[in-house]
């Protein structure tokens, strides 16, 4: 009997943003009602997959991702 895979998304979102011509952070920037990185977590959590992971770096996302998505934030 083979032990069943986890299959997880990962959403890296560790960039500053750098080269972004908006007033506001890349990731924070907010299109058609949501911020940029929403719609990627809304579809990664709509996939039933069994993990949802968002990586952080530049900025911390607690407040963008919800409590159903594990958040790793490493400070670059």
């Amino acid at each position: 009997h083979q032990p069943r895979s986890t299959v997880a998304a990962v959403i890296l979102a560790a960039g500053a943003g750098t080269r972004f011509a908006g007033d506001d952070l890349k990731l924070l920037t907010v299109v058609n009602g949501k911020t940029i990185l929403r719609p990627s977590i809304d579809a990664a959590v709509a996939s039933e997959l069994d993990a949802v992971v968002v990586v952080s770096g530049a900025i911390d996302l607690a407040a963008q991702v919800p409590d159903t998505v594990t958040l790793n934030h490493q400070r670059t």
